[in-house]
């Protein structure tokens, strides 16, 4: 027998639209010779296979369920008749789907005063989507739709903006939001803070230019109260700064009083913010019940004092805070007050003053009046001794009799 193929759309003056059907729907392809008897069918894809397992063929139509945008493509229709002939027929189909934005942007994008933006919002389909943006309910004009352009960046230009991609099957929207960069705290610390004694202080700064980026690095600065401007000094400042902003101070003594300041810097653009720390004494140390209340001015030196500890002994690693107002004197500031070689006369340091009998008030003997840096140092003014006499120096931590002080 002799096969002759023949193309149907030669032979047919070709009226046939193409198939369009949208994405997880069914398609239906038919053969135009259906109704003529005689002919068997079957289906093929050109460039490319059927999809096995959603593809029926039911007589000379072709059915796909569940249509993927893969299955878009030309079908063609083989019909074979007894005699051997055989026609072809070519059947598009075109799968639809809502259209998709395909670009990425940013959920936040930051512009500084004066800067450029220019974002691109791209769509598929098919059928290719309409694209364009919005702002709030307006239509953004851009010379090309889908690319948005923002010259000279200003307050007028933040907001949120949305990229729309649009067919007659749906509709998607992408949206960011354009911040103008602005340095601003996030975490300011408090103008002022309060503290006992040996607390640990924290107040936390941090700072950004936009919501959505990472803080800023922020730096915390020392300014030393002047009141603990005195001559051997202060301790050295030990203060730590974590990682997200916060001062920390451990263990708050009087000398961490002072201005602490935080700053944060973006382009050469800074803010500050100040906080004011005071930190109260402990004096709980002393004993007050004698009759200068543990506290007795100098005769020679109307600004020292004489604080008397409720221990005889002297705790080398302690701190004893003098009153408010009042600082724990060093060596070197006792030099140049009490220099007089000739213990003749004068008022005792304390020597039976306040109600102590001589050296001993309730019981404990006390003889030393201890300086700041007395550890080093090893002086002391001798409760014995006359008020104005030089300082005495030894390394004995017993007849501890307190520190001495003086007004701020």
């Amino acid at each position: 027998s002799i096969t002759v193929e023949v193309d149907l759309g030669k032979l047919i003056s070709s009226s046939d639209v193409t198939s369009r059907v949208a994405v997880n729907t069914t398609a239906v392809l038919q053969c135009r010779l259906c109704s003529v008897p005689g002919f068997s069918f079957s289906w093929k894809k050109q460039d490319g296979q059927l999809p096995s397992l959603r593809a029926k063929q039911r007589g000379c139509t072709l059915v796909i369920s569940n249509v993927t945008l893969g299955d878009t493509g030309n079908y063609t229709c083989l019909a074979r008749a007894q005699a051997g002939t055989t026609l072809k027929e070519n059947v598009p189909l075109l799968v639809t789907a809502p259209p998709r934005v395909t670009s990425t942007f940013p959920d936040v994008v930051t512009v500084r005063s004066g800067g450029r933006v220019q974002l691109q919002c791209d769509g598929v389909g098919p059928p290719s989507p309409h694209v364009y943006w919005t702002k709030g309910s307006q239509r953004v004009r851009n010379d090309r739709n889908e690319t948005l352009k923002l010259q000279n960046a200003s307050s007028l230009v933040a907001g949120r903006y949305r990229c729309h991609a649009v067919n007659y099957l749906g509709h998607e929207v992408r949206e960011t939001e354009i911040v103008l960069a602005r340095l601003h705290f996030v975490h300011r610390p408090p103008s002022r803070i309060n503290a006992a004694a040996s607390q640990t202080i924290s107040a936390n700064c941090s700072a950004n230019v936009a919501k959505g980026l990472p803080l800023r690095h922020t730096r915390w600065s020392f300014a030393l109260d002047a009141k603990n401007q005195h001559a051997c000094g202060i301790k050295p400042k030990t203060f730590s700064v974590f990682s997200n902003g916060t001062l920390v101070i451990s263990e708050a003594a009087k000398w961490d009083n002072g201005v602490y300041t935080c700053s944060a810097e973006f382009s050469g653009e800074v803010i500050t913010a100040t906080t004011q720390i005071s930190v109260g004494v402990d004096t709980s140390w002393m004993l007050t019940t004698d009759s200068c209340e543990g506290f007795r001015q100098s005769t020679y030196y109307s600004s020292v004092y004489y604080a008397v500890s409720s221990s005889g002994t002297w705790d080398k690693s302690k701190y004893y805070y003098c009153p408010n107002g009042y600082h724990w004197a060093c060596t070197e500031e006792g030099r140049k007050i009490f220099k007089n070689n000739a213990n003749k006369s004068g008022t005792y340091v304390y020597y039976s003053q306040c109600g102590w009998s001589e050296y001993t008030y309730r019981g404990v003997y006390r003889v030393r009046f201890r300086f700041r840096d007395s550890a080093t140092t090893n002086a002391y003014k001798h409760a014995g001794n006359y008020d104005e006499y030089r300082l005495n120096y030894d390394s004995s931590t017993s007849s501890f009799a307190g520190v001495v002080c003086i007004r701020d």
